[in-house]
């Protein structure tokens, strides 16, 4: 059971994929949430990490999750439609805002995404990318076509 408490402060979105909607939820500055948030969003966003990646629990694995979620700019969470005491998190994406003295300006970095293996090829990953590079107000980056323009 995911306690969705957390997440009430964060703002909510709509994660669009090819089988339906899914409810997403964006926190700036991770790392500023308080230690007790830190810890229960962790445990809550690890499994994630493990079951995208086909991997067994090491401390190393734990240290670099950790290190990537609290250091990110930007965290995205994306939760599945199951009933309420039953729903999980599917999904989670960081990036970062550095700025690039060579075009004066900031620049996105996309500091990671895992999604369950489960719900892997059906768009996740593409709905967080369009969401972080249009629909975050927070970031001051140049024109996304200017740097990367997306394919059609």
């Amino acid at each position: 059971m995911t306690d969705l408490k957390m997440f009430v402060d964060w703002h909510s979105f709509t994660c669009g994929t090819k089988t339906g909607e899914l409810e997403g939820y964006h926190c700036n500055n991770p790392g500023s949430l308080s230690e007790h948030e830190k810890k229960e969003l962790f445990r809550l966003l690890y499994p994630v990490a493990l079951d995208a990646f086909s991997r067994e629990h090491s401390s190393g694995m734990k240290e670099d999750v950790w290190k990537h979620i609290f250091s990110s700019k930007g965290l995205l969470v994306v939760l599945d439609n199951a009933g309420q005491e039953k729903r999980r998190i599917v999904a989670f994406r960081m990036w970062d805002i550095i700025w690039f003295s060579v075009l004066r300006g900031d620049i996105l970095y996309l500091a990671g995404m895992c999604v369950r293996k489960q719900y892997q090829k059906i768009g996740i990953g593409s709905s967080l990318l369009k969401y972080v590079l249009f629909k975050d107000e927070q970031r001051r980056v140049r024109s996304v076509d200017q740097v990367c323009p997306l394919p059609e």
